[in-house]
């Protein structure tokens, strides 16, 4: 370990390192996205407050910058890294950036369009012509089984538009600044304009931008706060004075208890205060209804923490009952500690793992749950909520399990490797995100 502490849900390989907290975060938002276009009107309303936001801050959370000549460290806490060194150009870097978004989204779009046209009743392979444009615009062209996949193209232009930023501003005031003027701008058009839909719905990366910021200046922060144990999200010196042949993982620290316990006291005084007739707010980022200027911002912040750091106490809980599985010590005569022992291995098998799993397959879910959904109900009956979301979750995992095992498949449309890789080990994740 070279003396340097390990850093909570993450892998010890020697590739990049991976959070496990982020895949977690990630399996909560698609949970969220599948429950949202259940048609649960009473939850619907307030998973939209947060779960788009979510995984655009997760996404800038991931963002690894530009590669840059300095090989210095940056001391900042909101300097931006040294990254890509395969990718030093633009003209590079934006390809690199299509290569991992839009190639997949072309082929699930075509996936989506043949599902479409052969297995909707009443469909006609002649009307095809006429639809190609509007598939071809994406956005708000879109709607039905092609509902979710606006996020795709609209992340991409995020991508982009903030890589852009951080490499011809380099100064932090010209970054905040552009990005406090896109939002303004976002909520601007969201009021006035009535005009034209914009494809890919590019105008929204607007709004996006402001999350895809939180995400990625909030990492930089606690990369800098990282040596810290009174910092926050590590206790670096309880990692560095633990006895080597300890087995057992340190708990995050305190202050990540009271930040997610006041995140999400403020995050159900929202909810209350708007079943109360106190407050009005809706948020829809494809249809651009955001209208609320600062709330916006501070509703979607309060969710975010507030399922981030629970989504990092499980990451932590999940290392400590595979840390503990692994331990020689003998607990006999220890009832109530056998018993807590017990309930984080069971947390880890039955929550933990299941979300880092749909956390992994985020992407593909995305793409597949309402498509499943809408050829089941046109083929069979309208059902209602909960069929929706036990089809949108168990229909895809086994399309993407037998996409998985078809080398064409699993490369154009998993952005996976050619050849399968050896699982990780229980409590990890190591493959492509949708950053």
């Amino acid at each position: 370990m070279n003396g340097t502490p390990r850093q909570y849900g993450t892998t010890a390989s020697s590739g990049p390192t991976r959070e496990l907290w982020i895949d977690i975060a990630k399996g909560v938002g698609i949970l969220a996205v599948i429950v949202g276009h259940s048609g649960v009107d009473a939850i619907s309303h307030y998973l939209y407050w947060f779960h788009m936001p979510l995984f655009f801050a997760i996404s800038g959370y991931l963002f690894n910058g530009w590669s840059t000549a300095s090989t210095t460290t940056p001391t900042s806490p909101l300097a931006v890294p040294s990254s890509f060194p395969h990718t030093p150009t633009i003209w590079g870097w934006l390809r690199h950036r299509a290569q991992r978004l839009l190639i997949p989204y072309a082929g699930f779009m075509a996936l989506l369009t043949l599902m479409r046209y052969a297995l909707l009743p009443g469909m006609h392979w002649s009307s095809l012509p006429a639809e190609l444009p509007y598939l071809l615009a994406g956005g708000r062209f879109l709607t039905g089984m092609y509902g979710a996949v606006w996020f795709v193209t609209t992340l991409f232009v995020t991508q982009v538009l903030f890589g852009l930023l951080l490499r011809f501003c380099p100064r932090r005031w010209q970054q905040l600044t552009f990005i406090g003027v896109a939002y303004l701008l976002a909520h601007a058009e969201a009021l006035f304009w009535h005009g034209p839909r914009i494809p890919w719905n590019a105008d929204v990366a607007l709004l996006a931008l402001t999350y895809y910021a939180v995400g990625f200046y909030a990492r930089q922060i606690r990369k800098a706060l990282r040596p810290a144990s009174a910092a926050g999200l590590m206790l670096a010196d309880q990692a560095a004075s633990a006895p080597a042949s300890s087995s057992a993982k340190p708990w995050p620290s305190p202050t990540v208890y009271r930040l997610g316990a006041v995140a999400w006291v403020i995050a159900v005084v929202w909810v209350l205060a708007e079943r109360a007739g106190l407050l009005h707010y809706a948020l829809d980022m494809k249809y651009l209804l955001y209208t609320h200027t600062l709330l916006d911002l501070f509703i979607p912040l309060t969710w975010m923490v507030a399922v981030g750091t629970t989504c990092y106490v499980l990451a932590s809980l999940a290392e400590r009952a595979t840390s503990e599985a692994h331990s020689t010590a003998n607990h006999q005569g220890d009832v109530a500690g056998a018993l807590t022992r017990a309930f984080r291995r069971y947390l880890s098998r039955f929550v933990i793992r299941p979300l880092t799993y749909l956390g992994r397959l985020s992407m593909p879910l995305m793409y597949l749950h309402f498509p499943v959904n809408s050829v089941l109900r046109a083929r069979t009956f309208y059902y209602g909520p909960l069929p929706f979301i036990v089809v949108g979750l168990f229909v895809p995992l086994a399309l993407i399990w037998a996409l998985e095992r078809v080398t064409f498949t699993r490369t154009l449309l998993l952005g996976l490797p050619p050849t399968r890789r050896p699982q990780p080990a229980a409590g990890t994740a190591q493959v492509v995100s949708c950053a």
